[in-house]
């Protein structure tokens, strides 16, 4: 054993119950504790624990873990009716919040919701039975796996490590020595299970999963689990499962792809809860993959809540635990399953997962952790969308010193910390209005102090993390994902950067520059005109004088002027000046229905191009939206489903007001940002109708909105965005204005053609306009593409045109044709002039354009590497059976080259067959007589027939083969 550990005895709360007075409350859990349930009724009351009750649990401010050892817990009638139940607590493991939880709770005068908040049934000190275990799996050969609780057969050995924040608990199940390690380090809690197989060589497998159910202490009560979040995905209300390789062809049930992790909140605005991730990042680079997540009824996935079978069924058994479209509510549960993999005897498998708070982004990596804290959302108050809440926020940093120089024989505290928070355009300093980076220093944070055997209790909860808050201010003119970033420098240690992002609501304001914006007005307005929106208010614009507005009709495919915006639908403003932010006259309001059942009203998409936008004032996924196709009425789709089966394309575009272009879209996980129009084209002829959903955004006030119900959606394929080999960008400049988002390049997986052509959206209505678009056939229909990504070949070819609503010079250039490989020539041929340009040695083009006219352009891409030999085979063959026959020479061009034959004899040339021929890729053959140049018939004897071929950009290749001539 390290010198710097130590055993301990098995230590019970039940041994603890001195503690409300020798501890503050708020240095320990809550006694006593209201989970235990205890019979009112019986005086006194009956002792919840059992005589040989024992347990491991360890905690900071932020995070705590329990582990139970042996014996039992009881709860009365009162909780679990008739007769109330006993269940063992060995092997059992459940997770909390510490004392302080997150500061956003209380910054801003409300309650201490998350203080001391149990994550999982049971907690702090009664988990037990089927609410929180482990199994692992051991299959031998061709034998059924057999899958054994963690703990069954008695947890032999625990103690608390006197470096860092740790215990240990083991134990041997099923010819495996199990040893459990559990790392308390910032807002995490990391479980490391070291696997020893003890017996014969076998596959080794986990199991682990919980009821999640929260006890809030500061409201007296069970919160349960009402939010469960994955990404990708709406709120999960039924059944699911994911695993990393899924099969999305399976239905019985369905397999999802796995998401980095998935949250278990209390509520929407309370999304206080357990994060569970499952694959690594690099704030978690030593976490095991999982292969399956199940999230459902803890009944179902565990056993029966009141009962100590702990059977969780295998993930495959029959019948599945999976039972689809079932509501996992009120008793939400989780099972992560890491499958077996063959070990040796006495070879070890290790699997590592992490447990974090819902509200924390970390850096756990040597030697020390930080947390920060921000609010996850600025909200616009209710009733006065001028205004937002919090504001100003408190962005808290927590620094850990654990895992690297908390060791018992050799401790350094981390001095002089210092701290820089550097925040977005429009997030400032509340002391320095004009400052949006913030240093604060922490003096020292001390590591964990060696443990006192003999109050082990009272040191669990002695050690504190160090903290700084940072006061932020919000300009009203910010909206959407903001990102920051928080650099940690302490004396001694590596420095550390973190980066978040706070999601921030948009008051009613619109960005107005000069010329194009395609924007839309989110909110409800007593009059929804204009000239009234606009005409009113600081700085009031005139219509027709200082802007003129346009919306989209999708029927027509045409555009059409406006009277006033419509949620849910972009539109173009057209201003004459450089109004910046205007705020909006109308008496603006939140829409009502952001927090309903089914949210904003559908809209109703038409074949061909269609302007969309987000009907909200707070940012939502892309992934969220679903639809219903006139061709399949029936069922509902998401978007990816939508965009997999080639209804609507895979990509949206909006405009840049600040460079006056398009942009895109690059995933489904994407945000549709408030205040922003959106191109979305239809492929089918036949309407598609979308529901944009309520906004499900964790963390938003109460009073804005909750999940109230939800829409039947089929499980979301896997689309993953088409990759590229490579791409060269083409932008076109025409005075002030610019299109710069075209590509051009090679696919990685051919299949992938079609699915990577992002489709060029409608000029914007501008006099000054320009558009370029790479011209590809669809059919007998041609399509006018931003992007278009081709299979790999030795040529390719695109044709690309400019369009100028106005006439002058435009420039055409290609800022990145670098990113080509090397052996790629890439020419581009102005049509009108037949003038040509080598785009590596030359990196725009400049021409005069013509008003309302398109400019034509032919760009190829021929490859100058061998991607397989051009000569790939020679023969020469006896045209008859005398001895004057000639001879028949083929041979397998694998490219267009230029090719010559000639007849040698001991290196000297004798006959010129054929001379620098071009010809195509494919097979040819010439004929030789036998004679020489002076038409002579040559003496017998051993001759070598040499064919040599030429292909553009490639080196030229030889191949020979001898005849003998026989006179």
């Amino acid at each position: 054993m390290n010198r710097n550990l130590f055993k301990v005895p098995v230590v019970g709360l039940a041994a603890m119950t001195g503690l409300g007075t020798a501890l503050a409350q708020s240095d320990f859990p809550p006694a006593p504790l209201p989970i235990l349930c205890l019979d009112p009724t019986v005086t006194p009351p009956v002792d919840p624990y059992s005589t040989d009750y024992g347990a491991q649990l360890d905690w900071n401010d932020l995070f705590g873990t329990f582990l139970g050892v042996q014996g039992t817990v009881g709860y009365s009638k009162f909780c679990f009716p008739p007769n109330g139940i006993t269940i063992n607590v060995a092997g059992r493991v459940g997770f909390m919040y510490g004392k302080l939880g997150s500061v956003q709770d209380t910054a801003y005068g409300g309650d201490p919701i998350d203080d001391w908040l149990g994550l999982t049934m049971g907690m702090y000190d009664g988990v037990g039975g089927n609410w929180g275990y482990a199994k692992s799996v051991r299959q031998e050969g061709t034998a059924a796996p057999t899958r054994t609780l963690f703990g069954q057969n008695a947890i032999d050995t625990t103690y608390y490590g006197a470096s860092d924040r740790y215990f240990v608990g083991e134990s041997t199940n099923d010819n495996i020595r199990i040893s459990l390690r559990v790392d308390i380090k910032g807002d995490t809690s990391r479980l490391t299970w070291t696997m020893t197989n003890t017996g014969p060589q076998a596959n080794i497998g986990l199991e682990f999963g919980q009821w999640v159910e929260m006890l809030a202490p500061s409201l007296g009560d069970f919160i349960g689990t009402t939010f469960v979040e994955v990404p990708g995905f709406r709120p999960l209300h039924t059944d699911h499962r994911f695993r990393r390789d899924p099969n999305l062809n399976a239905t019985s049930p369905h397999e999802n792809p796995m998401p980095p992790y998935a949250n278990f909140g209390m509520t929407q605005s309370l999304a206080y809860g357990l994060k569970v991730p499952t694959m690594a990042d690099p704030s978690i680079p030593d976490q095991t993959p999982v292969d399956i997540l199940d999230i459902g009824k803890a009944g179902f996935l565990l056993g029966i809540e009141t009962g100590n079978s702990t059977p969780m069924p295998a993930a495959y058994s029959t019948p599945s635990p999976i039972l689809e479209d079932t509501s996992i509510f009120p008793d939400v549960g989780y099972v992560q399953r890491w499958l077996p993999q063959l070990t040796n005897q006495n070879e070890q498998r290790i699997i590592t997962a992490y447990y974090r708070s819902t509200w924390g982004v970390s850096d756990y990596a040597k030697p020390y952790a930080v947390t920060v804290d921000t609010p996850k959302v600025v909200a616009v108050n209710d009733n006065d969308p001028q205004v937002f809440n919090p504001n100003p926020m408190v962005i808290r940093v927590y620094v850990d010193n654990v895992n690297g120089f908390a060791n018992e024989a050799k401790p350094i505290p981390l001095n002089d910390v210092r701290i820089t928070l550097n925040l977005p355009q429009g997030m400032t300093d509340v002391d320095n209005p004009t400052s949006n980076r913030i240093v604060k220093f922490i003096d020292t944070v001390n590591p964990p102090p060696p443990r006192d055997l003999n109050n082990l209790p009272k040191e669990i909860a002695h050690h504190t993390l160090g903290f700084v808050d940072f006061q932020v201010n919000v300009d009203p003119t910010l909206y959407g994902k903001q990102s920051y970033t928080v650099t940690v420098e302490p004396q001694p240690g590596p420095k550390k950067t973190i980066t978040g992002t706070i999601d921030v609501a948009s008051q009613p304001r619109l960005l107005i520059r000069d010329a194009a914006n395609l924007v839309t007005a989110p909110w409800q307005f007593t009059d929804t005109t204009w000239s009234t929106i606009l005409g009113t208010g600081p700085n009031p614009l005139q219509i027709n004088r200082d802007y003129q507005a346009f919306e989209w009709d999708a029927n027509q495919q045409a555009y059409v002027l406006q009277t006033g915006p419509k949620r849910g639908f972009g539109n173009w403003l057209i201003s004459t000046q450089d109004v910046g932010f205007k705020q909006l006259g109308g008496n603006p309001r939140t829409p009502s229905d952001l927090g309903s059942a089914n949210g904003a009203p559908l809209i109703v998409l038409h074949s061909g191009w269609n302007l969309i936008a987000n009907p909200y004032n707070y940012s939502i996924p892309v992934s969220q939206l679903v639809g219903v196709t006139a061709t399949d009425p029936t069922d509902a789709h998401t978007f990816a489903d939508l965009a997999g089966q080639n209804v609507i394309g895979s990509t949206l575009s909006f405009w840049d007001p600040n460079t006056q272009s398009y942009k895109f879209t690059q995933d489904f996980t994407d945000l549709l940002i408030p205040n922003r129009g959106y191109w979305l084209f239809v492929n089918t002829p036949q309407d598609v109708t979308i529901s944009f959903g309520p906004v499900f955004t964790a963390f938003i006030p109460v009073g804005t909105g909750g999940i109230t119900g939800a829409m039947k959606v089929h499980g979301a394929a896997t689309i993953a965005a088409p990759t590229a080999k490579w791409k060269v960008n083409l932008a076109v400049r025409s005075g002030k204005v610019l299109d710069d988002q075209n590509y051009i390049g090679v696919v990685t997986n051919p299949a992938d053609t079609v699915r990577a052509r992002i489709q060029k959206p409608p000029v914007a209505p501008t006099p000054t306009a320009v558009s370029a678009a790479i011209v590809t056939l669809n059919g007998t229909k041609s399509l006018l593409l931003a992007q278009s990504l081709v299979p790999d070949a030795s040529h390719n070819q695109w044709a690309w045109q400019v369009y100028t609503k106005s006439a002058g010079s435009t420039t055409i250039s290609w800022p990145n044709a670098n990113q080509a490989p090397a052996s790629i020539q890439l020419m581009l041929t102005d049509l009108t002039t037949n003038q040509t340009i080598d785009m590596r040695k030359q990196s725009s083009y400049t021409f005069t354009s013509k008003a309302q006219s398109n400019r034509q352009f032919k760009i190829t891409a021929d490859s100058t590497q061998a991607v397989g030999p051009v000569l790939s085979s020679l023969t020469a063959t006896r045209t008859g059976s005398g001895t004057t026959a000639g001879f028949n020479i083929q041979y397998q061009l694998g490219a267009d080259a230029t090719t010559s034959v000639r007849i040698l004899q001991s290196g000297r040339e004798v006959y010129v067959v054929g001379s620098r021929a071009a010809q195509t890729a494919g097979t040819h053959s010439v004929l030789w007589n036998g004679r020489d140049a002076a038409n002579r018939r040559v003496k017998p004897g051993l001759y070598t027939i040499e064919v040599s071929a030429t292909a553009p950009g490639r080196t030229t290749e030889i191949k020979t083969t001898s005849v003998f001539v026989l006179s």
